[in-house]
């Protein structure tokens, strides 16, 4: 199940289209309406995905590390550098040989769990690190 949200939510990222309706209203993620516009779109009662503030850049995970999720944020966006990193968001913490694999270099691993706090990471071998932006729908 938490590959087909990974799915939809890396859909979501990449196929915004732009509608010029005003008839429309979405929600933002406080679940307040706006009027749809060209300047916000909203493709099929979906709201945009709008960065947050509070990335966290070459977050070292030498010991199981939950992220720090923004009160707002909905998605994560995640890149692995130095070393592979496991990771688990069942609320058991991961090992370097338990939980599922994120291979260094992997660009854009799109996290949607809820919530985004429980999931923790660690570190295969010596070095990696994550780089993490947050979205919110």
């Amino acid at each position: 199940m938490l590959k087909s949200l990974l799915l939809i939510a890396a859909l979501a990222l990449f196929a915004m289209p732009a509608h010029a309706a005003t008839s429309i209203a979405c929600n933002d993620a406080a679940e307040q309406p706006w009027t749809v516009s060209p300047n916000h779109p909203c493709a099929s009662g979906v709201g945009l995905l709008v960065p947050v503030a509070g990335s966290q850049e070459a977050l070292g995970v030498v010991t199981a590390t939950a992220l720090t999720v923004p009160a707002t944020a909905t998605i994560a966006t995640i890149t692995v550098e130095g070393n592979n990193v496991r990771y688990r968001c069942d609320g058991t913490a991961p090992t370097a040989s338990t939980g599922s694999l994120l291979i260094v270099g992997t660009q854009g691993f799109v996290l949607v769990a809820n919530p985004m706090s429980a999931c923790k990471f660690i570190q295969t071998a010596a070095t990696a690190t994550l780089d993490v932006e947050y979205w919110h729908q």
